[in-house]
């Protein structure tokens, strides 16, 4: 289904929730509007709760077919709650972490909404991201555990192998857990950028992280310049095959820079690499906004291209045939850091990952299922 130009400017321009043109929206959805071909653009895109919130800003909602009406607000209303819950949840996790004198940094989304609390109903979010310093990883796992919190993956891992506790500093991934909601939670010990060679965080990182009023109370998080500078990576670097994550990229940028982000006052902070893209992520800002308002032939922008089918398939395509190719480095690369244990992992290890007992006659299935797993996350991204 392709958008038509007014169908694209709707959407990209939702992505500017306070600076929404309303005569403009009112003016462009009008007869002959496709709200058919709009919603099934939004869905996938993760725009629903966007776009519902633009239409009942402009005062259109009446205009929305009935069936889409409802799943736009649907969307609007779950994230609301389930946001809602995120940033509560994240208070908590801060205190417990705090009780064992670990400080705790909320990563990309929920400390955007921190900064800007109008992204509360339009942000989507997987998971809460948490980024402790590289010392205080056990520290922060046990915390957790102890207050209820369940270890759902490996501590470190490198292409799915656990690595020594003096090898943090190459992964960025560090434990997940899930807590009362079910929400992945997971602990960082870096920032997320190259995948495998990961930009430590530094004591000035939470040196300038500030205080943001949420609750009744605070929650301290990354300055807005840092928190820029962590979107842009994790979407342009870490993510660079994906086209998904821009829109997201787009409106968090915005977001901050409402909030009072000062591009001069952070580039003393960042190294050239960091700068770059940065740099990479307001010229992608800039263009999605020239896109809204003047909508060329379909797939011009970046994010444009994140409304059409045929891009998001054939993205999805070279996505995965880039990780069949790179497949086998990864392995090599993890065979000859580990040797045979990088196929066939201690009892100890298994027994500890799938939380069996040691002796447990499923532990043969489960090595079983480590290579098949592997495979289908290959094929499905997932």
């Amino acid at each position: 289904m392709i958008l038509g130009r007014r169908e694209r400017a709707f959407l990209l321009g939702s992505l500017f929730h306070r600076h929404l043109d309303l005569e403009a929206i009112r003016r462009e959805t009008g007869e002959g509007f496709d709200w058919s071909a709009l919603g099934a653009a939004a869905a996938p895109a993760g725009l629903g709760p966007s776009a519902w919130n633009a239409a009942r800003e402009a005062g259109i909602v009446e205009r929305i077919p009935a069936e889409l009406r409802e799943r736009l607000a649907a969307a609007y209303d779950r994230n609301t709650a389930s946001n809602a819950a995120t940033l509560a949840l994240l208070r908590r996790a801060q205190r417990v972490l705090a009780e064992r004198g670990v400080e705790a940094l909320p990563l990309k989304g929920a400390a955007v909404m921190l900064h800007e609390p109008g992204l509360v109903p339009l942000r989507h979010m997987d998971d809460l991201d948490l980024l402790v310093r590289p010392r205080q990883v056990q520290a922060a796992k046990q915390a957790l555990e102890a207050a209820g919190w369940v270890v759902v993956g490996e501590p470190v891992s490198f292409g799915g192998v656990p690595v020594a506790e003096d090898e943090h500093a190459r992964i960025h991934h560090g434990v997940a857990l899930r807590g009362p909601t079910d929400l992945l939670l997971e602990l960082h010990h870096a920032l997320p950028s190259q995948p495998g060679l990961p930009r430590l965080a530094d004591e000035g990182l939470f040196s300038r992280a500030v205080e943001r009023p949420h609750g009744g109370g605070t929650v301290r998080c990354p300055s807005a310049e840092d928190l820029a500078a962590i979107c842009c990576e994790h979407a342009l670097v870490h993510h660079r095959a994906q086209l998904m994550p821009l829109p997201r990229l787009v409106a968090d940028l915005q977001a901050l820079v409402d909030a009072g982000l000062d591009l001069t006052r952070a580039r003393p902070h960042w190294d050239p690499a960091v700068a770059q893209v940065v740099e990479e992520g307001f010229e992608l800002l800039e263009e999605t906004r020239e896109a809204a308002r003047h909508p060329g032939s379909l797939g011009r922008g970046q994010v444009e291209r994140v409304l059409s089918p045929l891009w998001r398939r054939a993205n999805l395509a070279w996505f995965t045939l880039r990780a069949w190719v790179g497949a086998p480095r990864i392995f090599a690369e993890a065979l000859a850091r580990h040797g045979w244990r990088a196929i066939i992992p201690t009892r100890a290890y298994m027994a500890a990952r799938y939380g069996v007992s040691p002796s447990s006659p499923v532990l043969p299935l489960l090595y079983a299922w480590r290579p098949l797993r592997g495979a289908v996350r290959l094929v499905f991204r997932r």
